[in-house]
């Protein structure tokens, strides 16, 4: 009889695979109807825009994120940068210096309040038509906002989303999330073509200034106020775009405890934001985002924080009854009789062919992300590390995510 783990394990593979599976459709009818990758016509109109950029004891990357900023292909009358130190502790400070009399930069410093408030802080006085935000350990390629404003440009978005990718990995799981990464290229892609994009991901999403005139400024949010705002549009049923060919580098956690802790911070920001728009879930207005999209992200979640609990009290009960048969018979207890198998004959589950197509798919939507920004194509060790850990490892982040928020848990910004 198949044990609670095995029916969750199929069902999580199932769902993922279709859910993947009608994705490459989505992607395959859109390349064919809309030809991506074709180039946007130029702009002819450039509107005002100022990047925020928060920081908070980032001494080691804020002048290269500042820079970066200053060498966008943007008119400079027209582009300022609005860097907020949120009460640093570091040489942050002291790094900004450099910045206090440039004409494109203004440099301001408050208490720390959290990266919601950094933002806000610096919404409250702007008078640009397009407010963007930038945190402070990412980097923005020369053309990233030119290919942003062209899709507010002939598109009505009240948001355009970037392509995030890893700046420079260097660890096993830094090679891990570039491959991860670019699956989010693909999905932040695809999503929106189906109206369904509910995160405006800090690395460099821009929106028109009337969307906090009209929906508010950001919010704590259980420090997730780049979802909540996303779910915030969707509510209001705002188009978020993407621009694909706008792309910004983010420093990534090389190492499991700084990625444990990021994603602890994301998944219960996901669980416990969620209850505020219940009313998105199987509403007939998106049926992706509310029928597919939010309820599959909502149970995996779940799901694969019970699985392995329910490995492991399987295996418990494996133990404990083995080791009831050999106070009964001894060591013949622990004598598993695999030369019974037909090794010649073996047929494959359907388990196992769900899971063969899984990592295709997978596979596949790696290769989507990598297109859509010019990358090459070979298959190379973070798409097989990917396959091989992140099974593994996601479990146990998003294990302590949901205690987190069944215990009312708070996760800092840092």
């Amino acid at each position: 009889m198949p044990t609670m783990a095995g029916i969750l394990l199929w069902a999580l593979f199932f769902f993922f695979l279709y859910f993947e599976v009608l994705l490459l459709i989505l992607f395959i009818e859109h390349t064919h109807n809309h030809n991506i990758g074709a180039h946007t016509p130029k702009l002819t109109h450039y509107p005002t825009v100022e990047i925020v950029v928060p920081c908070f004891n980032e001494e080691s990357t804020i002048v290269d994120t500042v820079n970066s900023l200053l060498n966008l292909s943007y008119p400079r009358d027209k582009f300022r940068i609005h860097v907020v130190n949120d009460g640093s502790t570091d040489s942050t400070k002291e790094r900004l210096q450099q910045y206090t009399n440039h004409p494109q930069v203004r440099v301001s410093h408050k208490e720390n309040g959290g990266k919601h408030t950094a933002l806000n802080y610096a919404i409250k006085t702007t008078q640009a038509d397009v407010i963007g935000c930038l945190d402070a350990d990412s980097f923005v390629e020369t053309d990233a906002l030119t290919e942003s404003m062209k899709v507010f440009a002939y598109t009505k978005a009240m948001a355009v989303t970037p392509a995030i990718k890893v700046a420079q990995p260097q660890t096993i799981l830094g090679h891990m999330q570039k491959a991860e990464y670019e699956i989010g290229i693909a999905f932040r892609r695809l999503f929106a073509d189906i109206h369904a994009q509910f995160i405006t991901p800090g690395p460099f999403s821009l929106y028109r200034k009337e969307v906090f005139e009209t929906l508010g400024l950001f919010k704590s949010a259980h420090n997730t106020e780049d979802l909540e705002m996303g779910l915030r549009m969707q509510s209001a049923q705002y188009l978020i775009e993407n621009a694909p060919k706008a792309v910004v580098h983010t420093k990534a956690p090389q190492h499991f405890y700084l990625l444990f802790k990021q994603r602890v911070r994301w998944a219960y920001g996901f669980l416990r934001n969620t209850p505020d728009y219940r009313h998105l879930f199987f509403n007939p207005r998106n049926f992706f985002l509310g029928y597919i999209l939010l309820p599959i992200t909502f149970v995996s979640i779940f799901a694969a924080a019970y699985i392995p609990f329910s490995i492991i009290r399987d295996l418990a009960t494996l133990g404990i009854q083995k080791y009831v048969e050999y106070q009964t018979v001894g060591l013949q207890a622990f004598a598993f009789n695999l030369g019974t198998i037909d090794w010649y004959t073996f047929i494959p589950s359907t388990l196992t062919y769900v899971i063969v197509a899984l990592i295709l798919a997978t596979m596949v939507l790696i290769l989507v992300g990598r297109h859509l920004v010019g990358e090459s194509l070979k298959p190379d060790r973070g798409m097989l590390l990917y396959l091989v850990l992140y099974g593994f490892v996601a479990p146990i982040w998003l294990t302590k995510a949901v205690f987190d928020a069944v215990v009312v848990r708070n996760n800092r910004w840092r």
